[in-house]
Parts: structure tokens; sequence; C-alpha cells
């Protein structure tokens, strides 16, 4: 019979384990649905969050200013934001390598001179280094990151 509080009464660091395990699991792609108008965040907090693309959207509308709005660019502290409001726990962390990340995040890449980029999920879920982009067409889990020169802060998820 277990205990009162289950298994982690009975090995408190198991369910730290087990959270991690869960938190480390492969992520799985969600296409952005509106690319025109910049919704490339949204698709990637539906990834990490690991909640379908509407539920992303709705975190979205939560924010200031966001409720009516057809433009869904996003920056670090809107893409925090939807995801405290899904539940998770976040941090900021600045990008040195692709193999130095080692939770799920959420990578801005390919930084433009007029100061907008395009967000990407790391997965740290896979045996790999692995990084899904949420554009239309991009169905291929990219292993290569030539491509993606990332640049300042992630957002790293704890929790």
């Amino acid at each position: 019979m277990w205990a009162r509080g289950g298994v982690s009464a009975l090995f408190p660091t198991f369910g730290v384990y087990l959270q991690l395990c869960v938190m480390n699991k492969a992520i799985r792609r969600v296409p952005q649905q509106d690319w025109k108008h910049g919704d490339c965040g949204l698709a990637c907090v539906a990834m990490v969050a690991r909640v379908p693309y509407e539920c992303a959207l709705e975190a979205f509308r939560s924010l200031d200013g966001k409720r009516s709005t057809t433009s869904f660019y996003t920056d670090h502290k809107q893409v925090e934001a939807m995801l405290k409001y899904l539940g998770h726990t976040t941090e900021r962390a600045l990008f040195s390598s692709w193999h130095s990340i080692t939770q799920h995040a959420i990578v801005k890449v390919n930084v433009k001179n007029s100061g907008s980029w395009h967000w990407v999920v790391y997965d740290a879920g896979r045996s790999f280094a692995a990084v899904h982009d949420p554009k239309p067409g991009k169905r291929k889990i990219i292993r290569d990151f030539r491509g993606l020169k990332a640049r300042g802060y992630y957002i790293a998820l704890l929790a």
C-alpha cells in the first residue's frame, strides 16, 4: 500500500526526477497559422507548453492591448507572460551556443536590421540537438543549425 502522498512522499527526489523526465520529453511541432502577421512566437509557446495553437492564441489575447489586434509579433516579455498564463515558469539566458542549452527553449534567430526576428524551439527531449521551426513548410526536425543565427537571450522552460 502506498503512503499518503504517493511515490513522492516515499522518495522525495523521485517527484523532481519524474517532473524533469516529463519536462524534457520530445516536443511535437506546431506550425504557424498566420505567418504573414508574425505568429511564430505563438506557435513556439504552443510547442513548449504542449497545448494546441488555440490555447497559445488565448494566452496572447490575455496580454495588454492584444485582445483584438491582427499583428502577432511578440517580444521576450510577451512570450514569458504567455507561458506564465499557461502555468509555466521560465528563465532568460544569454545564448552562447546551441549545445549549451539544456532545457526546452524558445530561441530568437535571424535578427533583421529592422529589429524583427523569428522564434524557434530548441527540443531538449531528444538524444540529439534538435530545433523545430514553426514556419509553414519547415516540417522536418532541424539538426544542422548553420542557417539559424541565434542572438541575445533565449527563454528556457523551467516548469
